[in-house]
């Protein structure tokens, strides 16, 4: 039940997902709790606006997360497991010399993608407001999305050359990123 629910975001299309949180965190929460919002919703709030929006972004990734780390948990013999606990190993030993290790390669992968994401990243800002996100909170693949979408041909060139630009910029942290990751990560040895 609960990979369902966290996976749901998933599932979903973005615009129900967006409107269902939206409808929640602007009506719902404000309704239930008029003491704590008076009557204004997180999306509303100059001060909980970033947050809630992160807090979307978390929990529309988690669900695949939760998939993934489970699916690599999934694959660990349960005699490593069994072994260890024989020789006196803790359940904090096991989980940083045993269960992390082995589900390294799984944290490389979303740690890496993250890291290429820098620049591509929207946080749903156009399924939240279309064209209208406040300049503040803009990330630069709302920007681009935006400059794109909106049909001005001629800002096509710009959006390009920028994409052309940030790639010379992520490529080599990411490249240099994994390359930490690999060579300073916990090893799995026998």
């Amino acid at each position: 039940t609960f990979r369902v629910f966290l996976f749901l975001p998933s599932i979903l299309s973005a615009t129900i997902t967006v409107t269902m949180y939206r409808n929640f965190v602007e009506t719902a929460l404000p309704e239930m709790f008029p003491q704590i919002f008076n009557g204004v919703g997180l999306l509303s709030n100059a001060k909980t606006k970033m947050f809630a929006l992160l807090f979307f972004m978390v929990w529309a990734s988690f669900g695949t997360q939760i998939l993934m780390y489970s699916g690599a948990m999934n694959t660990i013999e349960q005699s490593v497991i069994e072994a260890a606990k024989l020789d006196g190993v803790n359940s904090l030993q096991e989980f940083f010399h045993i269960i992390l290790p082995l589900i390294y390669p799984t944290i490389t992968t979303f740690l890496i993608t993250g890291i290429a994401g820098i620049f591509t990243n929207q946080l749903a800002l156009y399924n939240f407001y279309g064209a209208g996100a406040t300049q503040s909170f803009q990330t630069f693949g709302y920007y681009f999305y935006v400059m794109v979408v909106g049909g001005d041909k001629t800002k096509y060139p710009y959006a390009s050359a920028a994409g052309l630009m940030f790639t010379l910029i992520v490529a080599p942290i990411t490249l240099v990123g994994r390359h930490l990751l690999e060579k300073y990560g916990p090893t799995v040895e026998f």
